[in-house]
Order: structure tokens, then C-alpha cells, then sequence
């Protein structure tokens, strides 16, 4: 929606790190290791985005943070939670 773009331009304007998904499907290993560094991740979604679609988003990166840090690889990703 145009909604959901002005909300990626406006996070991509405050974290370079930004990155625009529709879906847990969309984190790919590639996407998941742009923000690699990252010591945490917020996700936000337009006033249409179904809580249970940033649920899914967040558990998706939290099982992928989980293996990282199991296999030795950098500790990333930690969901910020908040009020869906």
C-alpha cells in the first residue's frame, strides 16, 4: 500500500538498515544478513498490516537470530515488541 511506503521511507530516513518485507517469506538469509550487527529490530507495519502478519515477521527473525547465536555467528536479532 502507499501507506506502507511512507512508513519504509520514513524508518529508512532514521536506520539505514531498513528493509521492506510482505511477509515472513521475504527473510531470506541474504535480507536477514544485511542488518547482521544489529542488536535489535523493530518491525512496523501500515494500519492494514494484520497483527498476525508482524507476529509471524518477528517469530521468523527470532528463530534465525536463535540459530545464529547457536552456531557462533554474531548475536543478532531480538525483536523489539510493542503494543500490535
Amino acid at each position: 500500500s502507499s501507506n506502507a511506503k511512507v512508513l519504509y521511507n520514513n524508518c529508512l530516513e532514521v536506520n539505514p538498515c531498513t528493509i521492506f518485507v510482505s511477509s515472513a517469506l521475504d527473510l531470506t538469509p541474504e535480507i536477514l544478513q544485511q542488518c547482521h550487527n544489529a542488536e535489535r529490530v523493530g518491525i512496523c507495519g501500515a494500519t492494514s498490516t494484520p497483527k498476525w502478519l508482524m507476529e509471524s515477521v518477528s517469530e521468523a527473525i527470532r528463530r534465525e537470530g536463535e540459530k545464529a547465536r547457536n552456531s557462533g555467528k554474531a548475536a543478532y536479532y531480538q525483536p523489539l515488541t510493542s503494543n500490535l
